[in-house]
């Protein structure tokens, strides 16, 4: 069945223009995974599918005294805009690389995720971002059990044209979408998420398969063994506690409060001794499975396969990304001009990886977001940014905080769901700085952009509530 243009636009309009953007919000979502399967075919799709027609359904929606009215907006078109500037004016030192595909991505996920929720009426805000939600959760799910169905059963293979294999490690690590760090970020950007939805749920039944699909995840990202999603998950379960003891005090008695307050505890200690239990569980278990089937595996130690050159103190790679980190803070000011403007990101793995094989040889980012958008950008374009992080601080704090008895806790929450991307990103670099459309970069914008747009209607609301007291 053909739809005409003509019948999508009807389409789109009896669904109070949620329908067009919407598909595209999804076709967001979904680029992570086919980035990490196929990455030349999503460098493609974000450079001549994703780019025209974000700026096409952006421009049609906002341009129109929308879209540059907002500090935010401003702020967030920033980077690709410098990133042209920071190449031009970097031209003559020869440390500049220009990359097409990189502009595309980021410039796609600036202009149209951090405006997607200004094109959603206010009563569809929920509505839409909990379908959004699902959308990463579920296919993220399905990936967990596939997981830990190799693990368990020992089975590991390896893609046609990757280096990483799929199925558990030597190192007794999980990996599925190449690098075991991938995904425990994927991992738990689906945790939180689904403490989200659990949030917003009302059915008994989807928060039984909620739950469940929560606790399928929580093992998956046990098994990747990603400290950066270790540290991620801390303030999503602490404010997802907080909120449901919030909830619980209202109209019951203290005793079933206390009663709340001692079981959520104890589900807090318990997530984090299943977080080894897990682990060690499923690897008892691979590792039976091997002895029965090929015998005892031989033990091969970590750094054995990797390309380092490593001194006694330096054996992990927590040790190798403060080595790395504390190199370029050194080595950045070696070109006043370049710090100024920025090294370009296209640029960085030469400057400051290739010419150190004595540190590392194998990672080709610095493992830092910040450092990263600082050497890439410049003094400059990091300024930007952090004015940018300060202004989302204030919104996620009014958000969060708010007095108005009609934000619900899912409103709430979503806040927090920036916290695991900005954590994960002391240790990666999945900020503005990669040539694919990253999960990081996906979830960072539209939920960013949700926290400003919600945030500012609280602010009209909060002025019309104490005109309406004065009068």
């Amino acid at each position: 069945m053909r739809i005409s243009t003509t019948s999508l636009r009807e389409l789109n309009d009896r669904n109070a223009g949620t329908l067009v953007p919407g598909l595209l919000a999804v076709a967001f979502v979904l680029m992570p995974f086919v980035s990490h399967t196929f990455i030349g075919m999503s460098k493609f799709l974000s450079a001549y599918l994703l780019l025209p027609l974000a700026l096409l359904t952006a421009g049609s929606r906002l341009i129109p005294g929308r879209l540059y009215r907002f500090q935010e907006m401003k702020l967030a078109l920033l980077l690709p805009v410098w990133f042209v500037l920071s190449c031009v004016l970097n031209f003559a030192n020869g440390v500049t690389k220009i990359g097409y595909t990189f502009f595309a991505s980021v410039t796609s996920v600036a202009v149209f995720c951090f405006s997607f929720a200004y094109m959603i009426p206010e009563e569809k805000w929920l509505k839409v971002f909990r379908f959004l939600a699902w959308v990463w959760a579920v296919p993220m799910t399905a990936a967990s059990l596939f997981g830990l169905y190799l693990a368990v059963m020992g089975i590991e293979f390896s893609r046609e044209g990757h280096d990483e294999i799929i199925g558990v490690t030597r190192e007794n690590r999980l990996f599925l979408f190449g690098n075991s760090n991938t995904l425990g970020v994927m991992c738990v950007i689906a945790f939180a998420l689904l403490l989200f939805l659990i949030l917003t749920e009302r059915k008994r039944s989807m928060l039984v398969l909620q739950t469940v699909m929560t606790v399928l995840i929580f093992a998956c990202m046990a098994m990747s063994d990603c400290r950066s999603a270790k540290l991620a998950m801390l303030p999503c379960i602490f404010v997802f506690v907080f909120l449901l003891l919030r909830r619980a005090q209202k109209g019951v008695s203290a005793r079933w409060f206390l009663l709340c307050a001692g079981c959520s505890a104890v589900a807090v200690v318990a997530l984090f001794l299943a977080w080894t239990g897990v682990k060690k569980g499923v690897n008892a278990a691979l590792q039976a499975t091997v002895q029965q089937q090929d015998g005892i595996r031989e033990e091969v130690h970590y750094l054995e396969s990797r390309d380092y050159e490593v001194t006694d103190d330096l054996y992990n790679t927590g040790n190798v990304r403060l080595v790395l980190w504390k190199y370029a803070m050194e080595h950045v000011t070696d070109r006043p001009l370049s710090l100024l403007f920025g090294y370009t990101p296209m640029a960085v793995k030469d400057e400051f990886i290739a010419p150190n094989p004595g540190i590392i040889t194998v990672y080709d980012h610095i493992h830092n977001g910040y450092i990263g958008i600082l050497i890439s950008y410049g003094t400059l374009g990091f300024i930007g940014f952090v004015v940018f992080l300060v202004l989302l601080l204030i919104a996620s704090c009014r958000l969060l905080f708010s007095k108005l008895d009609s934000v619900t806790d899912g409103m709430r929450f979503l806040p927090v769901l920036l916290f695991p991307i900005l954590v994960v990103n002391l240790t990666e670099e999945m900020l503005f700085t990669r040539e694919t459309v990253q999960e990081t970069h996906v979830w960072f914008a539209l939920v960013a952009g949700f926290v400003f747009v919600v945030a500012r209607s609280l602010g009209t609301a909060g002025k019309k509530k104490k005109t309406g007291e004065k009068n």
